[in-house]
């Protein structure tokens, strides 16, 4: 790859936060609303958390030199070509960090291009380069001109993880609160117009179509009883236990709920 030179930096934090989103998306309504918030966008936090690259100079490490015969044309005798010995080294380091930083154009930006290849594996990053002559001084000239051409930018692309770190936490509440605000306004929208929500699923409630056929009459039991009043269905009753049963396995994770409160201050949290 072209040493942060492959992606700009604009581009490449668009496209990191719209991971963020679609993978908050991807949830669903059932998850979304009933996640532990606080959890969730921590954990989002942490897997989008970019770690600053640190290539380690000290680490050098090479093998024997590729040999190869190539043609260099002589400027002194008519354009005339012959042949040398050509010496390519491949110079590695350990690194750490997020190693797509490495493709990075980072803001500011210093024109050094150089090609590089990472050993995601083994944390590796390398580049290679030819010298002409068994010459140890222009060996180490070489070599240091090209380490860098290939990192110089090092410094630049870390000051952005600085800021798209700190700016991180708050973009994912951003996009988890949208999300979770469709959400609530969706079930405030059913519940006006009075059509059920599944609490176990992402999807209504509807309806089976009946096929139209002679259906016998009910008959009624002498035990049931009959009331005059309205009355609570037991599919709904259950579902009031239910909701009050979770806000209080809810209130369990959050001292703050129940701390100082006597039964009446529980009675009226609830």
């Amino acid at each position: 790859m072209r040493a942060f030179n492959e992606i700009s930096h604009y581009d490449f934090e668009n496209g990191r936060h719209g991971d963020i989103v679609r993978e908050i998306q991807s949830k669903g309504k059932d998850y979304i609303l009933k996640v532990d918030e606080q959890e969730f966008i921590e954990y989002l936090y942490q897997k989008y958390l970019l770690e600053p690259l640190e290539v380690y100079e000290e680490s050098e490490f090479f093998e024997s030199p590729r040999i190869s015969k190539e043609s260099i044309n002589n400027e002194v005798y008519g354009r005339s070509s012959y042949e040398v010995d050509a010496y390519t080294f491949t110079i590695k380091y350990k690194y750490s960090g997020s190693e797509e930083l490495f493709r990075v154009h980072s803001n500011p930006w210093t024109m050094t291009p150089y090609d590089i290849n990472v050993e995601s594996r083994n944390q590796i990053v390398s580049f290679s380069f030819t010298i002409y002559k068994q010459d140890p001084e222009e060996f180490k000239r070489t070599k240091s001109q090209c380490y860098s051409s290939a990192f110089t930018n090092i410094g630049n692309i870390n000051k952005n993880v600085s800021d798209f770190n700190r700016n991180l936490k708050d973009a994912i509440i951003r996009g988890f609160q949208r999300e979770k605000e469709k959400y609530l306004k969706e079930n405030d929208f059913f519940a006006a117009i009075n059509i059920k929500v599944n609490p176990d699923t992402k999807s209504v409630f509807t309806a089976p179509t009946i096929t139209k056929k002679i259906i016998p009459q009910p008959t009624v039991s002498k035990s049931k009883e009959f009331s005059s009043e309205p009355m609570m269905g037991s599919e709904m009753y259950n579902d009031v236990l239910r909701v009050i049963y979770d806000s209080g396995k809810n209130m369990e994770k959050k001292p703050a709920l129940y701390i100082g409160k006597d039964e009446e201050g529980l009675r009226d949290q609830f």
